[in-house]
């Protein structure tokens, strides 16, 4: 999956998942929430390695 293909699933701005990748921005919770529902990540195993 790429940057283009996350932006679309999470339904953001790839500036923005870019950002985050990139450690330029911090994730917010919209995003956190995003890759718990939609990829299926477990919220326990997000918040420990945030």
């Amino acid at each position: 999956m790429n940057q283009n293909g996350l932006a679309e699933i999470l339904k953001m701005p790839a500036s923005k998942i870019s950002q985050i990748l990139n450690k330029k921005r911090e994730p917010d919770v919209p995003f956190l929430k995003g890759i718990h529902e939609k990829l299926g990540i477990d919220g326990n195993y997000i918040l420990e390695t945030i």
